[in-house]
């Protein structure tokens, strides 16, 4: 993809969150405009750490989208209407910085374990898990557990481990193909 028409996708998410927040915010919607503000300052500090890493710009696209695709399924209620939607996202973003992950140590010239990536990867879900902890507590929304017509599906703590499960099997995933793809040549198995 032409690397202009990056940029400018990315520059569009980014600003996209822009009418969300003033949105939420003339209705009064506190939670929801939060969501909006939280993912604009992640969408910020990935640009940074992206272009600090010196990673392509595409990296950035791809965590846009992940972060949009987070927002629409809590503002939306998609997780609510398809209730494997979060376990996609948690299966299919650890692919996503797996990638990034080997890509940097690669492109640095680094030795390292995948074992170590797959623990950077494990922590990064961790944190991510702790985030919608965050939201449950502070701004009372159900971002942890699946809840359909006011009964549980799964608990808050069930959904966590899913998550987890989930997202350390999309590291796993990318990293055997990627050992077996590299054949031990840039990175260790432990």
């Amino acid at each position: 993809m032409n690397k202009m028409v990056v940029k400018l996708l990315n520059w569009i998410l980014l600003l996209a969150y822009t009418p969300g927040m003033i949105f939420f915010l003339i209705k009064g919607n506190i939670a929801y405009s939060s969501i909006f503000i939280i993912a604009f300052l992640a969408s910020l500090i990935s640009s940074f750490f992206i272009k600090h890493k010196k990673l392509p710009e595409y990296y950035l696209l791809f965590v846009n989208l992940f972060i949009w695709a987070d927002l629409i399924g809590e503002v939306f209620r998609v997780y609510y209407i398809f209730i494997y939607y979060d376990k996609i996202l948690h299966f299919i973003v650890p692919l996503l910085l797996a990638e990034m992950a080997t890509f940097y140590f690669r492109m640095k010239k680094v030795r390292i374990g995948l074992a170590h990536i797959f623990m950077m990867i494990m922590g990064i879900l961790a944190l991510f898990e702790m985030y919608e902890y965050t939201l449950d507590y502070l701004l009372h929304m159900t971002a942890m557990g699946v809840l359909i017509n006011s009964s549980w599906v799964m608990s808050p703590l069930a959904d966590t481990m899913a998550d987890l499960a989930c997202g350390a099997l999309g590291a796993i995933v990318f990293l055997i193909i990627y050992w077996i793809k590299d054949k031990g040549k840039h990175l260790n198995f432990i």
